[in-house]
Formats: structure tokens, C-alpha cells, sequence
């Protein structure tokens, strides 16, 4: 899941999985958590057929 740092526009990543099913979290850049954030995210939105469909996707993942 995607959440605002302190309200701030920073992107932290937490309740993220692991290789080994641990839960990780860390932030956007430069974080196991990001790349296995952006790696699952890129799988799901290869199934998306329409805009609208990759849009969802992006919101099921956002806190907010």
C-alpha cells in the first residue's frame, strides 16, 4: 500500500511482501519495498485492458 509520509507529497511504502513472506516497508526510492511495490504493480496492470481498468488498479493500491 501507497501512503503520504507526514502529509507531506514523500511516498512511503508499507504492508509490502517479501521473497519470504515478511512484511517490509520503506520508502519510494531506493527500498526492497519499492521495487517489489512496483514489480507487483506492473503485473497487475498488464492485465488491464482499458484506462479506466489500469486507473482502478493504481487506486486499489493508494491508502488514499
Amino acid at each position: 500500500m501507497v501512503v503520504p509520509l507526514n502529509g507531506d507529497k514523500k511516498v512511503f511504502f508499507e504492508g509490502i511482501f517479501d521473497g519470504g513472506g515478511n512484511i517490509i516497508s520503506g520508502k519510494h526510492h531506493s527500498s526492497s519495498a519499492s521495487k517489489r511495490f512496483h514489480d507487483m504493480l506492473i503485473k497487475q496492470l498488464k492485465s488491464a485492458i482499458t484506462k479506466e481498468e489500469a486507473l482502478g488498479i493504481i487506486n486499489n493500491n493508494h491508502d488514499n
